[in-house]
């Protein structure tokens, strides 16, 4: 880090995003000068996908409204600097540095997490329009680290936000907090039809210790390679980051589910003592196409696989037959992960949500924000 984490709010928080899958967006700013002082721009930021979440936390038991003044008026000060040019919101993390400059094509998000009693759920749509940013809000941090305990991204979280805006203005207090998250929860897992049991009790924390290595950018390429990795450049790492980050819940379950019945499936294989078993398959997301291959090993034919493999997902891509997504290897055998990765040719799905913030629920069909709309590539045959 680039700092020490200040409070042991921060320390419980910061733990708590290392679940999520956007965890290597999210980073301890460091402090920058205002004359003679120091001010931080916030306690931590989240930032991908064009969006940056400022995160300001308060444990002093105080009241949401005077947790929000006070938060308003460092977001304030913060905002002003960053805006004229005066520092870039730089900042590290375990997995890279950033240095963020600011640009008008940022959509910008100011939450207060508070701890205390009355926990509440709540969006600030005037405070918004005053800071000049997409949206304002206060939650609780209970409430934050369940969702990040999940396996949340920014992207369930500003759905949730969004909900919240659209339909309960003024805002979801205890039990509903709780309530709609697990719901919200519930949901992601029946929309993917996930009845399949990890051994022990099934989470997605199980999945994610397979996955994890390779979503959060430490094993970017070498597909064709014998050892399934490659050295890491930085701009493959955000590419992948940023695309990890924009999926959600409901499509890390759907991801999941295809990734542990392929596991399955090999393992049977091996104890019939039978060979060949390497697969091939497209996970149709809402917005990507994630290309899986599972072998058990790399040599012998399991590489032989792999190289045609990855010669088929390309030639999908070219042909417009497979829509965006990271091209995936997992070999069983030594639990060896590889990605692939091109840029994304359009706007995220975390950008389409924060650009249809303001519509009338009246104009979005289901009352569901819309996803793809005039960007959507073409359709996969």
């Amino acid at each position: 880090m680039s700092r020490q984490l200040k409070s042991t709010q921060e320390s419980v928080l910061h733990a708590a995003c290392a679940q999520s899958f956007a965890a290597p967006c999210i980073f301890a700013p460091d402090p920058w000068r205002k004359g003679n002082a120091t001010r931080e721009p916030a306690d931590l930021v989240w930032a991908c996908n064009n969006c940056v979440m400022l995160l300001y936390l308060d444990s002093s038991g105080s009241s949401p409204a005077k947790a929000i003044q006070h938060n308003v008026r460092q977001a304030t000060g913060w905002l002003k600097a960053w805006r004229r040019g005066q520092t870039p919101l730089a900042g590290s993390n375990e997995f890279r540095r950033f240095a963020i400059a600011y640009s008008d094509q940022f959509h910008i998000v100011v939450l207060s997490v508070i701890s205390g009693p009355n926990p509440v759920v709540e969006v600030h749509q005037q405070l918004a329009a005053d800071l000049g940013v997409v949206c304002c809000a206060t939650i609780p941090q209970s409430w934050l680290e369940r969702l990040l305990g999940f396996g949340g991204t920014t992207f369930d979280l500003l759905h949730l936000l969004w909900g919240v805006r659209a339909t309960a203005p003024g805002g979801w207090a205890e039990p509903q907090c709780s309530e709609v998250l697990t719901a919200y929860n519930n949901c992601c897992k029946l929309s993917a039809r996930n009845d399949i049991v990890w051994p022990g009790e099934w989470s997605l924390a199980r999945f994610g210790e397979v996955v994890w290595p390779f979503t959060n950018g430490r094993m970017v390429g070498g597909i064709g390679q014998s050892n399934g990795q490659a050295p890491i450049h930085t701009t493959e790492v955000r590419v992948v980051n940023d695309t990890f980050s924009d999926i959600g819940l409901a499509d890390y379950y759907r991801f999941a589910t295809a990734f542990r019945c392929e596991l399955d499936s090999l393992a049977e294989f091996r104890q019939r003592e039978q060979t060949g078993r390497n697969r091939h398959l497209v996970v149709r997301l809402a917005d990507y196409d994630i290309s899986l291959v599972v072998v058990w090993s790399l040599v012998g034919d399991g590489g032989a696989f792999t190289t045609k493999a990855h010669e088929r997902w390309t030639e999908m891509r070219q042909a417009g037959t497979m829509r965006f997504g990271p091209h995936v290897l997992y070999e069983a055998r030594s639990g060896v992960g590889g990605i692939c990765r091109d840029e994304r040719p359009f706007p995220s799905a975390t950008e389409r949500l924060l650009e249809e913030w303001d519509v009338p629920l009246s104009e979005i069909a289901d009352g569901l924000p819309t996803t793809l709309g005039d960007n959507q590539p073409p359709p996969v045959g």
